[in-house]
């Protein structure tokens, strides 16, 4: 419980916690097993056109929310393809460390979303939550 603590004062604004600085979101498709033990390999990552991990970059400054959970946010990322000549179907999103090898966290999205045109676009807000015995990392899909 305190590191999860100390990961939630050091990250943020001051950008000094070691697994956030450089971390990336990417995005996967199907259905994978989410638990403590999977691994990025277990993930199979979106192929749609122009599709690249996106930097986390700051967190905000850490809040209570309506729940009581200590919290930060990133900034909105979006995801949007390029073109259309490979499409794919969206069903999560995942953070991995600034190498790509340790998979940080990893969620759901509430509806699988299709990539497959310029039009298309994934608003996501990434939200470290730390609820009252528990370490969970929870998105917010805006769409």
């Amino acid at each position: 419980m305190q590191e999860a603590l100390k990961f939630l004062t050091t990250a943020g604004a001051t950008g000094t916690d070691p697994l956030l600085v450089g971390a990336k979101v990417g995005l996967f498709s199907g259905s994978p097993n989410l638990t403590v033990a999977t691994v990025i390999g277990d993930l199979t990552e979106a192929v749609y056109t122009g599709y690249a991990r996106q930097s986390l970059g700051t967190l905000s400054a850490q809040y209570t929310d309506d729940n009581g959970d200590e919290q930060r946010d990133s900034a909105l990322l979006t995801f949007a393809p390029s073109g259309s000549t490979t499409g794919d179907v969206i069903t999560g999103w995942f953070l991995v460390d600034s190498g790509g090898t340790m998979l940080l966290g990893a969620e759901y999205l509430d509806s699988p979303k299709t990539m497959s045109g310029a039009d298309d676009h994934l608003p996501i807000v990434i939200s470290p939550t730390m609820p009252l015995g528990t370490i969970l990392g929870q998105s917010t899909q805006v769409i």
